[in-house]
């Protein structure tokens, strides 16, 4: 039995925190080997206020809007040194630094949309967009978020999760 979009129940806004938790853990935690502390999850509808590299993500499908993830410059660094990654010669650390976040944002979108689809939800990823600079205000014009705020090795790295399901 196929469902449509209007039949199946909302998903609840902790369940979908639980989700991207879940995925924090899997990508940054599992594979990456970071310390990872979640501080308390929050529901807020005004706008997100950006650390200084932050990737926004869409979200398609059964499950529609944006995740922005905001890095602090501090954890940004703590990736990048867990990962292993070392710029190609010639190349600017900030680029391959930019190009490792779009990633990990990615893997973590990723992760949830396959947690979405536990729940008969498809979901596709966006190309992600990148804004750097800090205190940058993203709107979601009144729709509530999510907000996981983060510690990567005790550096800020907040999600803001809005989304319709």
């Amino acid at each position: 039995m196929q469902h449509t979009r209007s039949s199946l129940p909302a998903l609840s806004l902790s369940r979908i925190a639980r989700l991207f938790e879940e995925a924090v853990n899997e990508v940054l935690v599992d594979s990456l080997g970071l310390e990872v502390t979640l501080k308390e999850v929050l529901i807020d509808k005004t706008p997100a206020e950006s650390l200084e590299v932050t990737v926004i993500i869409g979200l398609t499908g059964d499950i529609e809007g944006n995740v922005f993830y905001t890095f602090s410059s501090e954890a940004a660094a703590a990736i990048s040194e867990h990962a292993g990654l070392e710029p190609p010669e010639g190349t600017k650390e900030d680029r391959v630094r930019v190009s490792l976040l779009c990633e990990v944002a990615n893997m973590i979108s990723g992760r949830a949309t396959v947690g979405f689809e536990r729940f008969n939800r498809e979901c596709r990823l966006t190309p992600p967009a990148i804004i750097e600079g800090r205190a940058v205000r993203m709107s979601t014009l009144g729709q509530d978020k999510i907000v996981l705020p983060f510690g990567v090795d005790t550096h800020p790295f907040v999600i803001h999760v809005a989304i319709k399901s």
